[in-house]
């Protein structure tokens, strides 16, 4: 049995991050809500310079 596996088993309702990201977009508005939303979501994780991040120097 993985990590994986048995962290499911323990936490069922323990959504991964696509999940996560499905959801907030299904709950959109109308399409410009949905476009922002997407935007919102490709957008992340681009404001941590390469740098801090070939360092280990950023938020996890």
């Amino acid at each position: 049995m993985s990590v994986v596996e048995i962290l499911k088993a323990l936490l069922p309702d323990l959504e991964s991050q696509q999940e996560r990201d499905e959801n907030y977009l299904a709950t959109s508005e109308d399409d410009a809500d949905l476009e922002r939303r997407l935007h919102e979501l490709d957008d992340r994780g681009r404001d941590v310079p390469a740098q801090a991040i070939a360092l280990g120097l950023y938020e996890r």
